[in-house]
């Protein structure tokens, strides 16, 4: 069908624990340890090249720390529908239109993953953690992957109103 269909595919094999409830710290960090392992699966010349995708879910910092050579992940611009210039060489033409081809798939790649990753968070977390930034058009596709993360971090794992009027309904409850 498509480079990113492909990849989005492929991804499917892999198992995405669900949350319930509020997720908390532990949630959320094995979560991000499943989606790195999906994400790094798939291959790319990005960020060295050493760790498929998974600059696509942790942090810079933390891709750096993991990369021997120091590379950052960068995400790919689209490289259009054909080569912006091309040379009158036959030779030099062909390795720009092969060149401008390998960005393509790049960046199809890049694109696949991206909406597993994002399919997956959102499908592994309660709608009400979520609903916050969802857009009424856009759904979740405006976001990235690390934004739905550090949202997520941002209201998980903290005691909300109705947490509280449960633990004081349990401490009064009599006890043996």
């Amino acid at each position: 069908m498509g480079i990113r269909h492909d990849v989005e595919q492929s991804l499917e094999k892999y198992e995405i624990t669900k949350i319930d409830g509020q997720p908390t710290d532990e949630d959320l960090n094995l979560l991000i340890k499943e989606l790195t392992n999906a994400a790094g699966s798939v291959a790319t010349r990005n960020g060295g090249g050493e760790h498929g995708h998974v600059g696509m879910v942790i942090d810079e910092a933390e891709y750096i720390t993991f990369s021997n050579t120091g590379a950052r992940f960068l995400i790919p611009t689209n490289p259009g529908p054909y080569p912006a210039t091309v040379d009158t060489d036959k030779v030099i033409r062909e390795r720009q239109i092969a060149e401008h081809k390998a960005e393509c798939n790049e960046y199809e790649t890049y694109l696949g993953v991206e909406n597993y990753l994002r399919r997956m968070i959102v499908k592994s977390i309660d709608h009400e953690w979520l609903a916050e930034v969802e857009s009424e058009t856009m759904g979740f596709n405006h976001l990235s992957p690390k934004a739905l993360i550090s949202h997520l971090r941002s209201v998980g794992g903290t005691l909300d109103h109705m947490d509280v009027t449960e633990l004081f309904t349990n401490i009064q409850k009599p006890w043996d």
